[in-house]
């Protein structure tokens, strides 16, 4: 496991095998905060997100402050969305885990087949679905050739490559989820696309010319430099 915190789980795991060893077998719930944005009939307006215990040793960790059309995604739920695609061999988890105190899970499926650029110069194709818990982002999910196994990948990963596919937390959740699992279907194209262009990329030389296009791109130089024909200095 990466990092020496992970936990090494069987090569074909089950939802509910990967959801113990990431340590995501918790669910969240909403709990008004007394007066606060309250009206005149005195139902709250926020709520507070709460992870809740999972044994009588643990209290309740507040994760973020939320209004009353938020409409949580379980973690249990997270993973069911990968049932269509999970077993019979055509695809597996890879990895799953969570950030701070719950604020952020993500779970991470390995589709079969690689992109294969240039002889042994090969990447993994990978299902990305990221979860906030915190009242600060949507559900996402996304193809990515990066293996998510913290917070820095994680990042790389929903803003690298094409746009993610985005749910909000709202009582249409489940039906635009629904939508979603039937974009499933685009995974083939769009990793094809992906190797497509990283052959492409892979097929052109970079010979002095163009290394001096590429430097003056990313850093021009100034008119009493082009006079002089000096570089920018480091």
């Amino acid at each position: 496991p990466w990092h020496g915190l992970g936990t090494s789980i069987p090569a074909r795991a089950n939802a509910l095998q990967m959801i113990g060893a990431a340590g995501l077998n918790w669910e969240v719930a909403m709990r008004p905060i007394p007066n606060v944005g309250a009206h005149a009939d005195k139902k709250a307006r926020r709520f507070h997100l709460i992870r809740m215990p999972q044994n009588p040793d643990e209290i309740e960790v507040p994760l973020g402050v939320v209004s009353p059309r938020y409409r949580a995604l379980q973690n249990k739920e997270a993973f069911e969305f990968f049932d269509p695609i999970i077993g019979d061999s055509k695809a597996v988890f890879e990895t799953a885990g969570s950030l701070g105190n719950g604020e952020r899970i993500w779970v991470l499926a390995k589709v079969p087949g690689e992109i294969r650029v240039v002889g042994d110069d090969i990447c993994s194709k990978y299902l990305l679905l990221s979860n906030a818990h915190d009242g600060r982002g949507s559900v996402s999910v996304k193809f990515t050739p990066i293996r998510v196994v913290c917070q820095n990948t994680l990042i790389l990963a929903l803003e690298s490559g094409e746009k993610a596919h985005k749910v909000r937390h709202s009582k249409h959740m489940q039906d635009r989820m629904q939508d979603v699992q039937e974009l499933l279907g685009l995974i083939w194209k769009t990793f094809q696309k992906a190797e497509e262009l990283f052959q492409a990329l892979a097929k052109v030389q970079v010979d002095a010319r163009r290394f001096d296009t590429y430097l003056e791109a990313d850093y021009p130089r100034t008119e009493e430099q082009r006079i002089t024909k000096k570089r920018p200095e480091r």
